[in-house]
C-alpha cells in the first residue's frame, strides 16, 4: 500500500482516508459491508492481474510444502517439513549460501507469550549431530531446501507460544551478493506463514450448555424450588463463551460458571442498611421461608425483609423447576421428601447396588464432591482408566480413528479444511433434530458417524460392564467431546497417529432423568435416584462437570480410507463382552434365587 492511511475505524461506521494512491499485490481480496455498501470513482480499470511481486532483489519466493512436496498451509506435530526458497538466478548461483532463522508470528497473539515480538525457535541439523541450522546452499536449480521434522525441538517451545498453542512461521533469510546484502522474510504474504500444531477433529456439544447452545444445560441446574424466570446465561456470555471454547476449548480460569463453581458471578448485591436507629421497645416478629425453613426476624427491618428475599433469590439463581412441579411428577417423588440425612443416605445405597468393582470409591468421591455443593470438575484416573478401556468406548474410537485416517487420505495437503473448531449443537429441521454448526453443515454430511459414547443401563451388549460396575451412574450418556489430532509420523505413506480425546459429563439430573408415565424406567422406583434429584432441586446442592482425557494412537496409510485394524481392540473388545456375558448370566441366576 502507498500513501494509505487509515483514520478511523469503528464498529458501527468505518471511515478511511488515503493520501496518494492506494496500491498493493493481494493474492485473496474480500469486502463485506451490511446494510450500505457505497463505490463511486471517476473511472474504474479492469483487466488482468499483476504478478505476484518479487520477495527482493535476490530472492523471489519462499514456500512451505510436505514431505510429499506439496504445498501446504497447515501441518501437525510428527510432520516432515520442507520449506522452499526460490533465488533469482541473475545473481545467485549453485553453491552460494544463505542464511535463515525460523521465527513463530505474533500477529496473533492473545496476551500471554513469554517473548513479547515474533519468537526466533532454533532448528537441528538435519544430520543427526544436533548442531543448530542456520544454513544452506544454493542448489543446481537456483532453489534453497530447508528440511527438518517438526518433533525435533518444537513442541517444547509450545509453553512459550500464545494461548491458541498454534505456531505461525515464516523464516528470516539473509543472502550476500558481491558486497551486497539482502535480509528478507519469507513467505512474502502471513496468509501463507505455516500453522503447525495440534488439529482441531471434533467438538460436540460444550460442557455446561444446552443441546442447543442457547443456555444452561437443565441437569446442571440446582434450587430450592423458587425458579429462575428468565434466561439464566445472556445471549452475550453465551456467545463469549463458545468463542472463546472455539479458540482455547475448556478453561476453568475464564469458564468456571459454566462448571457451576463461580455462581455469584450471576448473584444480585444485598442492600445496605442506613446505621442502626434506637430499637422501638414494640417488638413485631417477621417471618420468611428460605430454604425450606423460617426464619424469625425481631423486630422486623424492610431492608433485612428484601435482603432475605435477594439471598433466595440468589440461592435458585439457577433454578429451574419449582417445589410443586416436582411433587407432580408421581407418588414416588413425594415419598422421597425426606430429611437431608436420609436423602444422602438412599443416595449412598444406590451406589452400594450399582458399583461392584474398582468404580465404588469413585461414586463416593463424586458424591462427597456433590455433598460438598462446591460444582466445578472432577477428575479420577480410575474413572478414566475403566472408560478408555469400555466396549463401548472402543466401538465409539474406531468410528473416530476410520473418520481421521479418511481425512489424511483425501486432504493431507490441505489440513486447514480438516479443522472443525465450532462445536455441534442440536437443530430442528422439519420434525428432524439434526447436530449441525455454520462452518460444516451436518455433521452427517462430512462424514462423522461418531457424536459420544454410552454406558447406559439398557445396554444388551454390555450390562454388567455399564450398569453394575458404576459407569451408568457415574455418566449414562457422556454430554460433550472433544478430537485432537496431535501427531503423525510416517514412513513413505505409512503413518503413525496420535490423537487426545476429552469427554464432559454432568454430575445432575433433569426432570426427564425421573419422569416415568410408563414405569419402563428401572431407576425410577429407586428411592436413591429420587433422592439424588431431590438433592439437587429442592436442597440445592450443586451439579458438576466431569471430565475424562486420554491419548490414543493408531496406524493407517495415506492411500487408505480407513485405520489399519487393529488386533488388540479387537481381541480386547471379544474378551470384555465374553466376560460380560458371564458377569450378566451370575447377576440373573442370583436375583431368581429364594431370598429374592
Amino acid at each position: 500500500m502507498a500513501g494509505g492511511k487509515i483514520t478511523r475505524v469503528v464498529l458501527q461506521k468505518s471511515t478511511t482516508d488515503v493520501e496518494g494512491d492506494f496500491k498493493g499485490f493481494y493474492r485473496k481480496l474480500s469486502m463485506t459491508a451490511g446494510d450500505n455498501n457505497a463505490f463511486k470513482a471517476k473511472t474504474t480499470n479492469h483487466g488482468k492481474p499483476e504478478k505476484e511481486p518479487k520477495a527482493g532483489k535476490y530472492f523471489v519466493k519462499g514456500w512451505w510444502t510436505n514431505h510429499k512436496n506439496q504445498p501446504i498451509k497447515r501441518a501437525v506435530y510428527g510432520q516432515f517439513l520442507r520449506f522452499h526458497i526460490e533465488m533469482d538466478k541473475t545473481y545467485a548461483k549453485p553453491g552460494d549460501i544463505v542464511y535463515f532463522e525460523m521465527f513463530d508470528s505474533d500477529m496473533r497473539s492473545f496476551g500471554n507469550d513469554v517473548v513479547k515480538a515474533d519468537d526466533p525457535i532454533g532448528l537441528e541439523h538435519k544430520d543427526g549431530s544436533h548442531k543448530p541450522y542456520t544454513y544452506e546452499k544454493v542448489n543446481s536449480e537456483n532453489k534453497v531446501i530447508i528440511e527438518f521434522s517438526t518433533t525435533d525441538n518444537l513442541e517444547q517451545w509450545t509453553s512459550k507460544l500464545d494461548q491458541d498453542k498454534i505456531f505461525e512461521l515464516y523464516f528470516r533469510c539473509s543472502y550476500v551478493n558481491k558486497g551486497g546484502t539482502e535480509h528478507v522474510e519469507l513467505p512474502y504474504n502471513f496468509h501463507d506463514y505455516l500453522q503447525l500444531g495440534t488439529l482441531v477433529i471434533d467438538r460436540y456439544k460444550m460442557p455446561g450448555l444446552k443441546p442447543d447452545g442457547s443456555d444452561i444445560a437443565d441437569d446442571m441446574t440446582y434450587g430450592t424450588g423458587h425458579p429462575h424466570k428468565k434466561l439464566i446465561y445472556s445471549a452475550d456470555r453465551v456467545s463469549k463463551y463458545k468463542e472463546e471454547y472455539k479458540t482455547f476449548g475448556f478453561d476453568m480460569t475464564k469458564h468456571a460458571l459454566f462448571a457451576d463453581a463461580a455462581d455469584d458471578i450471576l448473584y444480585e448485591p444485598l442492600m445496605e442498611k442506613e446505621p442502626e436507629t434506637p430499637k422501638d421497645p414494640i417488638k413485631e416478629i417477621y417471618k420468611i421461608p428460605i430454604d425450606n425453613a423460617t426464619i424469625a426476624k425481631d423486630p422486623i427491618d424492610p431492608i433485612d425483609k428484601i435482603n432475605l428475599q435477594i439471598r433466595v433469590r440468589n440461592k435458585n439463581v439457577k433454578a429451574i423447576y419449582s417445589k410443586e412441579e416436582i411433587e407432580n411428577l408421581g407418588n414416588m417423588m413425594k415419598f422421597s421428601m425426606e430429611t437431608d440425612f436420609r436423602l444422602w443416605f438412599n443416595l449412598r445405597t444406590l451406589k452400594a447396588i450399582l458399583a461392584w468393582g474398582e468404580l465404588s470409591p469413585v461414586l463416593d468421591e463424586m458424591i462427597d464432591k456433590f455433598q460438598r455443593n462446591e460444582g466445578g470438575i472432577y477428575e479420577s484416573p480410575t474413572l478414566t482408566k475403566a472408560i478408555k478401556e469400555s466396549v463401548n468406548t472402543d466401538e465409539y474410537l474406531q468410528k473416530v480413528e476410520d473418520y481421521i485416517a479418511g481425512q489424511l487420505n483425501t486432504k493431507f495437503a490441505k489440513l486447514e479444511e480438516v479443522e472443525d473448531t465450532e462445536p455441534y449443537f442440536e437443530k430442528l429441521v422439519g420434525k428432524e433434530r439434526i447436530y449441525f454448526n455454520n462452518l460444516k453443515g451436518d455433521r452427517k454430511d462430512v462424514g462423522k458417524e461418531f457424536k459420544n459414547p454410552s454406558y447406559t443401563y439398557w445396554d444388551k451388549k454390555n450390562l454388567a460392564g455399564n450398569l453394575f460396575s458404576g459407569k451408568t451412574l457415574a455418566l449414562n450418556d457422556i454430554w460433550s467431546t472433544e478430537i485432537y489430532l496431535k501427531e503423525v509420523k510416517f514412513t513413505g505413506d505409512d503413518y503413525l497417529a496420535k490423537y487426545e480425546v476429552f469427554l464432559w459429563d454432568h454430575f445432575g439430573l433433569d426432570i426427564p432423568d425421573v419422569q416415568d408415565p410408563k414405569l419402563t424406567k428401572p431407576y425410577y422406583f429407586e428411592n436413591g435416584f429420587r433422592a439424588w434429584f431431590i438433592l439437587q432441586h429442592i436442597k440445592g446442592f450443586k451439579p458438576f462437570l466431569t471430565k475424562m482425557t486420554f491419548t490414543q494412537e493408531f496406524k493407517g496409510n495415506l492411500n487408505k480410507n480407513k485405520a489399519i485394524e487393529n488386533p488388540e481392540r479387537k481381541q480386547r473388545i471379544e474378551t470384555e463382552q465374553k466376560e460380560d456375558r458371564e458377569k450378566a448370566e451370575r447377576i440373573r441366576e442370583i436375583m431368581s434365587g429364594p431370598k429374592f
